[in-house]
């Protein structure tokens, strides 16, 4: 074989050899990037899973805080009427009156039922009214200032002493 061809042989083997080195190396290449591409998928996944974690997350903490904000509402709700007891004063009138041993130095007074219960306190307030709309003689009530309620009463069962001027005093 003359040598010119064995030139030409050589140089043949070592570009088919490039070749096939550049096939393995984009194959290797294709292989990477499907692998790389893959792991990108998998990586969004996770980090969608997560965040869908961390807004669940953060959804429970809210319910947590709102329900123990209920309870503490709930608790000093309960603590307000534990200090009174409701009674009937007269003709059906149904109020909370401070109980005795309340622990409190406050002076005796009725709060209005419909606020008590709705967790704030509103001492009743002792007016004279008409007595209907047709019978014009005033008569003593006890009148909520911050709702409508109005409650008949005979003017005896409340105590003089926590009068001052026809108000209820603290």
């Amino acid at each position: 074989m003359p040598l010119a061809e064995i030139k030409g042989f050589l140089t043949s083997v070592k570009v088919a050899s490039d070749l096939l080195k550049l096939g393995i190396e984009a194959r290797d290449d294709a292989k990477i990037k499907a692998a790389s591409n893959e792991l990108t998928e998998r990586l969004i996944e996770a980090n969608m899973l997560a965040l869908d974690i961390t807004n669940k997350m953060h959804e429970q903490d809210s319910h947590l805080r709102d329900a123990q904000e209920r309870i503490r509402e709930l608790e000093a709700k309960r603590e307000l009427l534990d200090r009174y007891q409701l009674i009937e004063l007269d003709e059906g009138s149904l109020v909370y009156e401070l109980k005795a041993n309340a622990g409190t130095e406050e002076p005796h007074h009725y709060a209005c039922p419909n606020c008590l219960e709705d967790g704030r306190k509103t001492v009743l307030q002792k007016k004279n009214r008409p007595y209907s709309d047709r019978i014009r003689k005033e008569v003593p009530r006890l009148v909520c200032t911050k709702c409508p309620a109005d409650f008949a009463f005979d003017g005896e069962k409340m105590p003089k002493s926590s009068y001052h001027g026809g108000q209820v005093v603290y």
